[in-house]
C-alpha cells in the first residue's frame, strides 16, 4: 500500500514538472522556481530524476551530469 502511495506522489510531481517545462532548455534552478520548490535535494529526488528515468526529460550535457552549465529539456517524441 505504501509503494502505491509513493508512486502516485512521484507521478503527480513529475506531471507538475512537465506542465512548467517549456520547449527551451532550462537549468535546475529555473525549474525549481517554476515548480515552487526551494530544497534542491527534494527537487532532484522527487521531480527531476524520476522524469529523467521515465524518459520525459533529458540533459543537454549527458556526459557531465554535474556540470554548472547543465540544462534540461523535454524529450521530443516522434
Amino acid at each position: 500500500m505504501q509503494t502505491e502511495q509513493v508512486t502516485e506522489q512521484v507521478t503527480e510531481q513529475v506531471e507538475k514538472l512537465m506542465c512548467v517545462i517549456g520547449d527551451i532548455a532550462m537549468s535546475s534552478n529555473e525549474l525549481m522556481e517554476l515548480v515552487g520548490i526551494k530544497h534542491r535535494p527534494t527537487f532532484r529526488k522527487n521531480y527531476l530524476l524520476p522524469a529523467i528515468e521515465q524518459g520525459l526529460i533529458e540533459m543537454t550535457i549527458p556526459d557531465k551530469p554535474n556540470s554548472s552549465k547543465q540544462k534540461y529539456k523535454k524529450v521530443k517524441r516522434s
